[in-house]
């Protein structure tokens, strides 16, 4: 059979772009000079908001920002803080509640985002979204990204703060696993919720020592490196919790915290004149398991909730939903954000307090208005697993403790 050269030509031209292309795709792309972020923390005042970045290299980086659609007429050059070439800046004197694009460039990058500013401490209304354990299956909290963005699509007053309950790699020891499973570029929901909203995490058993997860989340904490602290949010007063300041192995289910974080929480919570409390933490006090209750919560922590005022203690650490009420206080486990699901497997000591429990993935939306505290478990495709309404915030019990 007689084959024209033409023909062959043509066929060989074809077979060597497929060849190409093949081992084109073989070929890992090459390394991105952004490793992490950029990232958002809110450093506690709403006329500012933190920016975190880490290189492949020591490159100083130009960081402009200005109101969104507007020129981006401030601007800042940044050089590394740490000498694992991670860079930070602290916008400063913005209007509280204002939108901001953002833009960070330097040699072979450039990116952009853009933020809202936290509300004005005397905003009387806010929302903000809650998960946790979100560890282990990227594929999964990617997803629920995703969803968390839709919600910001359809509602923008949730685009301002994402709380986590600790326990956001596998493990908080290992470099790879943050760069894998929290900061990698290969999943666009996550890392646009990084770079857009503000991130504030509970430390959890799976961060270990704390030593990584102080070194890319420095949240301005007073006495670090302690993982406890507080701040305002409108009219919400959020005091962050470490059940972990001895070691992930010296946390049990009856481990008690320490006199000192103990006696800060309780000035803490007398101190914030703000009406709506929550104590946020990894393990909780009441859940639906398998891991059994914290005793540090039952016997440390509800009586200071009794006394002032707290309206729920939020945590996550079994990989599910539940939802306790003990004494009027909200006990709720909200461990859905993409670790492996945990059934529910209450024990008596839970079952006259857990309401209801689901071993779905799910977030939490949290809106505080004139009408009380809304808050609402939802799954990534907008099925609600609970929801519930305080009218008014609890009343302190000053005699109760």
């Amino acid at each position: 059979m007689f084959v024209p050269v033409k023909t062959i030509g043509r066929f060989l031209t074809i077979l060597t772009l497929l060849m190409g292309e093949l081992v084109s795709a073989q070929q890992p792309a090459p390394p991105e000079p952004i490793r992490k972020g950029p990232y958002l923390i809110y450093p506690g005042d709403p006329s500012t908001m933190t920016i975190l970045w880490q290189l492949d290299s020591a490159r100083p980086s130009r960081l402009e920002w200005g109101p969104v659609s507007a020129p981006l007429t401030q601007s800042a050059t940044v050089s590394q803080y740490q000498n694992n070439f991670q860079y930070q800046h602290t916008l400063s004197g913005l209007t509280p509640g204002q939108a901001y694009d953002y833009r960070l460039q330097g040699e072979g990058f450039q990116t952009s985002g853009t933020f809202t500013a936290a509300p004005p401490a005397t905003a009387q209304s806010v929302k903000f979204l809650i998960y946790g354990d979100s560890r282990t299956h990227v594929e999964e909290h990617d997803r629920q990204c995703g969803a968390m963005l839709q919600l910001m699509r359809t509602d923008p007053q949730y685009r301002s703060l994402v709380l986590h309950l600790g326990d956001l790699v596998e493990n908080g020891s290992d470099e790879n696993k943050w760069q894998e499973q929290l900061f990698t570029h290969s999943w666009k929901n996550l890392r646009i919720l990084l770079a857009s909203v503000p991130f504030h995490a509970v430390r959890g058993n799976h961060e270990n020592d704390g030593v990584l997860f102080r070194k890319y989340w420095p949240y301005p904490y007073d006495q670090n490196p302690k993982c406890y602290g507080s701040f305002d949010y409108g009219p919400v007063h959020l005091t962050i919790v470490d059940q972990y300041e001895e070691g992930p192995t010296h946390t049990k289910d009856t481990s008690l915290l320490s006199a000192a974080q103990l006696e800060w929480i309780g000035q803490d919570l007398a101190a914030t004149r703000k009406p709506w409390k929550l104590l946020l933490l990894h393990w909780p006090g009441w859940s639906a398991g398998p891991h059994g209750n914290q005793q540090g919560v039952q016997k440390q922590l509800q009586p200071l909730c009794d006394r002032y005022g707290v309206a729920a203690v939020i945590g996550g650490h079994n990989h599910n939903y539940a939802r306790a009420v003990v004494d009027g206080v909200e006990h709720i486990t909200a461990g859905g954000g993409g670790a492996p699901s945990s059934k529910p497997q209450m024990d008596n000591k839970s079952r006259p307090y857990v309401l209801t429990a689901s071993p779905r993935h799910h977030f939490c939306k949290v809106a505080v208005d004139a009408q009380g505290f809304h808050f609402e478990a939802v799954e990534p495709d907008g099925k609600v697993l609970d929801s519930f309404t305080l009218s008014a915030p609890p009343q302190p019990h000053p005699s109760h403790l």
